[in-house]
């Protein structure tokens, strides 16, 4: 393995890395439904959750990035709705992704902002690889004052999807940097550690709070971490 000085890009995935959420989706789409009056318990979108999930199978997965970001998005929403047994004719799947952005809570991590400015000011390039579509990155970026990444590549932008190793290598490509130049951070353990590995990139699993890693990885307890990570290794 290549020395961490040689490090000339750090790649980030973006919810739960970057970024979080005051309420977790069960908690949002319960919020929603409840500011259209419709009545249900966080338990029971959490229930219509997996039954939409298990009816769609693997086309939730396949098709993310592969269609636009409105369709793909109401295509999930009406089979959680069915799954609620609400009545929908398309109007209420299009307000939940209206309203998504504002009603999640999105707030960006204490640590995010001085862990980019202090990497990008030892001339190491930033950018963020997720599953979300482009377009809903910078509109997330916008919203939190998150800039000057030197690229940002959604499911869309690659046509792939976490964990598939190209999504990773397209960033890669379009910065004219090799994956052993490179590192990965994000939470989670297949999609980001496992999917970024594969390439050969350096992968760090961000693991906040007291959340126990059973696996033998390397992980870092905030993005903070990184900095001594990058620079004292």
């Amino acid at each position: 393995m290549n020395s961490f000085m040689s490090i000339k890009v750090v790649l980030f995935d973006l919810g739960d890395t970057l970024i979080g959420t005051s309420l977790s989706a069960f908690e949002t789409f319960q919020k929603i439904l409840e500011h259209e009056g419709i009545y249900v318990s966080v338990e029971e979108v959490e229930k219509a959750f997996v039954m939409a999930k298990e009816e769609l199978g693997n086309v939730f997965e396949e098709l993310i990035g592969k269609m636009p970001s409105p369709e793909f998005y109401h295509m999930w929403d009406s089979h959680v709705l069915k799954a609620l047994e609400v009545e929908d004719n398309g109007d209420l799947a299009r307000e939940i992704n209206k309203q998504w952005m504002d009603m999640s809570g999105i707030t960006i991590f204490p640590d995010a902002k001085p862990t980019l400015t202090v990497l990008r000011g030892k001339g190491i390039k930033t950018g963020i690889v997720s599953n979300a579509y482009e377009e809903e990155i910078q509109q997330i970026c916008e919203m939190v004052g998150l800039d000057d990444f030197d690229i940002i590549v959604g499911s869309d932008t690659a046509q792939k999807a976490k964990p598939d190793p190209e999504i990773f290598l397209y960033a890669l490509r379009k910065l004219g940097i090799i994956p052993e130049e490179a590192i990965y951070v994000g939470n989670d353990l297949e999609k980001d550690y496992r999917g970024a590995e594969r390439t050969g990139m350096i992968p760090l699993l961000v693991v906040r709070e007291d959340t126990k890693v059973s696996e033998p990885v390397k992980y870092i307890g905030g993005l903070m971490d990184l900095i001594d990570y990058v620079v004292n290794s």
